[in-house]
């Protein structure tokens, strides 16, 4: 420690200011805040600090200097003048966002002292207290456990924290930030396990009035603070804690500072989230998953509890996570003394002294505006999709004819969903419509009507099986929906929460289309239908995801239940950045691909799955009149004449279940032992959840054809 520290009389002159003034009964909480806009100085010297230190000593008293008389200040040279005006350059930072290489957004890279030097936590202790309400000098505060609660957009994040110096002597700090964060992260098990390989902001507030900053600033509408009067200290009677920071920037010896916070979780994400523009990716996330960082809290207190609060089906490679933090930052040579090791990197480097992390679970609700135009935004997604692949067909075509000019395009090769000639998106009438038919004139030269698929649909050839001949196909059979939007409300994690309907209902067609027009006897009698929900989980490996992921990349029309996400859409990904691997380097400098595809390629490429498994033992089937039928053969088929040698079968029905009746399937097809929550759907640049419905009809012969719907998990408790 400097001398400069150990000379000031601090906690003297702190125990001698009175208290603070008890403020009126309170309004409404959110009412009585007040936002404030930072000044350019006030904003440099927290938020966009830069992440080099600076020389500054807030430690030493300023001197005293005389009166001045006013004649003599316009004694100032120009130059003088000029130099008080202009910016410091070193407050701008060159080749790149400010923000990018400000101190806080770099701050999960800083090394932490306390990770080396286990004492550092008690010599100077960080507690973080939730409370009901908004926190107020001079009233005891309500405190709350905030996993208790299931957060949302909207709700007020209440409390205060509390920092206590231990030693015997002042510590010195440069930054003390109070943060929430919304984070996603991707782990890489080759590198530090700890460590994120991918680190995403999804939502990012800082509290100025909770960390320290250069002024005294009024926090409530019922304050009035001297925002330039640096000595005003005050307690807070409730238990004698000191309310604002030092201005000298140390914690003096046995003090408890108090610091209320306030934060309002945002309504969706940072626009700089997502550099695709997809409005799915700006959706706010549900918790999903354990961070290692709070993995490492709760091994170390048993008594913390994880904030997803259980089996979400999350990876162990992947998570999205909100946290309240508190962090005492400082250039590592005013903490020199307390390290046992030194961090690789200059002596002036920033270090960060002591943390702590509080983690809450957020569990969004449907955004309305999204909600609104999802018809419209699901069809600019199958277009976006369409485009990707036409465009990487087109660098193949082109690639190939570079390398191989006398060669034609195997036939085999994996092509787009539909033909761009065959199959053109229609728009649906929401308030978006506009857009997406923009986008549509953009992708196709000459727009023609089209007409979009209305149900999905699986087709499978019936065989009459024949002991001394081959078996020969007698007709084929169709199993259809309509293509709407089947959603079931969230099931919170925590026990005896209110929450909306869980129950499906789900309108299937079964055909049958006989070549024999006498063949009445051989219309297939299905032995029985059986539910099951996958769960779907997606997560990039580093590249962002440049696509919303549409039904069609998850399953197809071919019935089969081996058909997912990784045979659809990552195998073909690979598949076509393999040859376009190979198309340059075999046609060097010739051909070449934009950055901008060669990343939506890799990233595509490069997926990961992870497929949950939940069957639903209890279903029931209805008639059209919603009379509960024991068994799909006691629905009547109904038939008509379609050509010469034709006849048509049909048969309408109604599939009901219960989502709270799904038990979770091991992967040896045993069900698995625990409860589980299945969180909302979503969407965003590094991770995916999504649920679809698989619908297996076996068939006489014993096979099994799916039909495979999705699902919309949403959050529906308000």
């Amino acid at each position: 420690m400097t001398k400069n520290i150990h000379a000031l009389n601090l906690k003297g002159v702190m125990e001698s200011l009175p208290p603070l003034e008890q403020p009126p009964p309170p309004a409404d909480d959110a009412d009585e805040l007040i936002n404030i806009l930072p000044s350019y100085s006030m904003y440099h010297s927290t938020v966009g600090k830069n992440l080099t230190p600076r020389p500054e000593d807030r430690r030493q008293d300023p001197p005293s200097y005389e009166l001045t008389p006013q004649s003599s200040v316009g004694s100032q040279s120009s130059s003088e003048r000029r130099n008080r005006l202009v910016d410091d350059p070193d407050d701008y930072v060159t080749g790149g966002n400010a923000d990018e290489q400000s101190l806080l957004a770099n701050v999960f890279k800083l090394p932490r002292l306390h990770h080396s030097n286990k004492s550092i936590s008690s010599l100077v202790s960080i507690d973080i207290v939730f409370t009901e309400h908004i926190g107020k000098v001079g009233i005891p505060p309500k405190i709350i456990d905030p996993l208790t609660k299931e957060w949302r957009q909207g709700d007020f994040i209440y409390g205060y924290v509390l920092v206590t110096n231990h030693a015997e002597e002042p510590i010195p700090f440069d930054v003390f930030a109070v943060q929430f964060d919304g984070v996603e992260m991707l782990y890489d098990d080759k590198s530090n396990p700890y460590i994120p390989s991918t680190h995403e902001s999804l939502c990012s507030m800082f509290d100025f009035n909770a960390s320290w900053n250069e002024g005294f600033l009024d926090r409530l509408s019922s304050e009035d603070n001297n925002p330039y009067h640096k000595s005003s200290v005050g307690k807070d009677p409730v238990d004698n804690t000191f309310v604002h920071l030092d201005s000298h920037k140390v914690f003096v010896p046995h003090v408890t500072y108090k610091k209320f916070f306030a934060f309002r979780l945002p309504d969706r994400c940072l626009d700089s989230v997502c550099r695709h523009g997809i409005d799915s990716h700006l959706q706010l996330p549900p918790t999903l998953g354990r961070c290692k960082h709070e993995r490492m809290l709760v091994l170390r207190d048993p008594n913390r509890r994880y904030s997803n609060l259980g089996n979400d089906l999350a990876t162990d490679d992947a998570s999205v996570a909100y946290h309240l933090s508190a962090r005492i930052i400082g250039p590592f040579t005013d903490y020199a003394d307390y390290a046992t090791t030194k961090p690789k990197g200059p002596d002036n480097q920033y270090v960060i002294f002591n943390e702590v992390h509080a983690y809450i679970r957020v569990v969004p609700s449907p955004n309305p505006g999204f909600e609104l135009n999802r018809a419209s935004i699901a069809e600019e997604s199958r277009i976006l999709y369409n485009q990707l692949l036409r465009d990487v067909k087109d660098a193949i075509n082109a690639g190939r004819s570079v390398a191989e000019p006398q060669r034609r395009p195997p036939s085999n090769f994996a092509s787009p969903l539909g033909s761009p000639h065959t199959e053109r998106p229609s728009l649906l009438p929401t308030t978006s419509s506009m857009d997406v038919a923009k986008i549509q004139q953009a992708y196709y030269s000459s727009p023609q009507p089209t007409v979009k698929p209305k149900e999905f649909r699986v087709f499978y050839p019936v065989k009459k099986q024949s002991v001394f001949h081959k078996s020969k196909v007698v007709g084929l059979a169709s199993f259809s929906t309509p293509r709407v939007d089947h959603r079931v409300s969230y099931i919170p994690a925590l026990p005896n929460s209110p929450h909306g309907p869980t129950k499906v209902d789900i309108p299937l067609t079964l055909e049958f289309i006989s070549h024999d027009g006498k063949a009445g006897g051989q219309v297939p009698d299905f032995r029985r239908v059986s539910v099951e929900i996958v769960a779907l989980t997606v997560r990039s490996k580093r590249n962002p995801i440049p696509v919303d992921i549409v039904p069609e990349m998850m399953f197809n029309d071919k019935g089969k239940s081996t058909e997912n996400f990784d045979m659809i859409t990552i195998k073909r990904f690979q598949g076509y950045a393999t040859e376009l691997s190979r198309l340059m380097r075999e046609s060097g400098d010739e051909f070449h691909i934009t950055s901008e595809l060669s990343a939506n390629v890799k990233a595509m490429a490069n997926l990961a799955a992870k497929y949950h498994t939940l069957k639903v033992d209890t279903i029931t089937l209805t008639d059209d009149d919603g009379l509960v039928v024991p068994h799909i053969g006691n629905i009547p088929w109904t038939s008509a004449a379609e050509g010469a040698n034709q006849t048509r079968y049909l048969k309408k029905f109604h599939l009901n279940f219960d989502i709270r009746r799904a038990k979770l399937v091991s992967a040896d097809g045993k069900e698995s032992a625990g409860p589980f929550h299945l969180v909302p759907d979503f969407q965003s640049c590094l991770l995916a959840r999504l649920y679809y419905i698989r619908i297996k009809f076996k068939m006489p012969n014993g096979e099994k054809v799916c039909l495979q719907v999705p699902l919309l998990i949403q959050r529906n408790d308000a």
